[in-house]
């Protein structure tokens, strides 16, 4: 059998979009049924959040205190409150990256639930070709995450409203929406090619475990990038995670500090040559433009980022997953030893 033979396509004849939905329909009522399995989705970006808040905050906000007291001795105690507001926005801004790859992971549940139960089995005897089948699985993982995640963006401004208002313009939260969508999307692409490869509920939740933990700081998101050796920089860049990470940031730190400028020159009286060199000492801990290669990226560009890596893993799945691989694949090696 030729490499060619493998990615045969299976001749679809169930292109009723009725059947995608019917699907998809399932699988959410089927997710949502296990309480349990919802509840621990939204669990890790709020555990991360209450972390951050309890342990993280009081460290990154006497550091902020440090260097603006170095530089403007006089400086009120106000103004020192409204700065602890960027390493806020850091931090939710990573969460809320993190958050659209660890909900799409759990949500991920369904395909390894239907393995171990046969149900893939029963779809397979059916009717139904295996492309309707991972369509279905890829877009109830989709609407699924945006779903949750949208929940998470909500407590986010929720917080930010509370310790010191949303300070955001009307075009920038506008954005939360295509860039929340563009972030999920490329999420559930990545995580359901690879969740697709397992067959276990073990492996499952090993690989749950380590992705868990490892992705924020494989996406650079909980730490400023100029304390992130180069080479650690660099290999962030080849995760779409890492674009979404950074559009979050840019929409969440953006006006605050331009805010913060204004709040300095015309409340503080602080010098404007001053408040720039503030500003720009800042945004070396709090960065909103990725380095690529040397290259700084505004917003246009990461999200061109998102949209190559959403088209790559568009790609993917369509060679890897658009039929019936194994089964597929087995059953050509049986026929050909039979006939030869």
């Amino acid at each position: 059998m030729s490499f060619v033979d493998i990615f045969k396509r299976e001749k679809h004849k169930d292109h009723n979009p009725k059947i995608y939905f019917t699907l998809t329909q399932r699988h959410f009522k089927v997710f949502f049924k296990n309480k349990i399995v919802v509840f621990f989705a939204l669990l890790v970006p709020i555990i991360t959040l209450v972390i951050y808040i309890v342990f993280l905050r009081p460290l990154e906000a006497t550091q902020i205190d440090s260097a603006l007291k170095n530089a403007i001795p006089s400086i009120s105690q106000t103004a020192l409150s409204k700065a602890h507001i960027f390493a806020d926005a850091w931090m939710l801004a990573g969460i809320t990256a993190v958050s659209c790859i660890s909900v799409s992971l759990n949500t991920c549940n369904i395909m390894i639930s239907d393995k171990q139960r046969g149900v893939i089995k029963d779809f397979m005897s059916s009717p139904i070709s295996r492309r309707s089948v991972n369509v279905s699985y890829l877009l109830f993982n989709i609407f699924a995450t945006l779903l949750i995640n949208f929940f998470v963006l909500i407590i986010a401004f929720v917080y930010l409203s509370a310790i010191g208002g949303v300070q955001m313009s009307a075009s920038n939260i506008l954005m939360f929406i295509p860039v929340l969508i563009l972030s999920v999307i490329s999420a559930s692409l990545v995580t359901c090619f690879g969740v697709s490869f397992i067959q276990t509920a073990a492996i499952y939740d090993s690989c749950i475990a380590l992705v868990s933990s490892a992705v924020g700081f494989l996406i650079g998101a909980y730490m400023p990038t100029n304390l992130v050796p180069v080479t650690a920089q660099r290999f962030t860049l080849f995760f779409p995670g890492s674009y979404s990470a950074g559009l979050f940031r840019t929409l969440f730190l953006e006006d605050y500090f331009n805010n913060y400028q204004k709040y300095l020159i015309n409340v503080e009286k602080v010098d404007p040559a001053k408040v720039e060199e503030i500003k720009n000492n800042l945004l070396q801990s709090f960065t909103l433009d990725m380095d690529f290669f040397g290259h700084k990226l505004g917003k246009g560009y990461m999200i061109l980022g998102l949209v190559i890596f959403i088209i790559l893993f568009l790609l993917l799945n369509y060679l890897f997953l658009d039929h019936n691989f194994k089964a597929s694949t087995l059953e050509r090696i049986k026929r050909k030893k039979k006939t030869s």
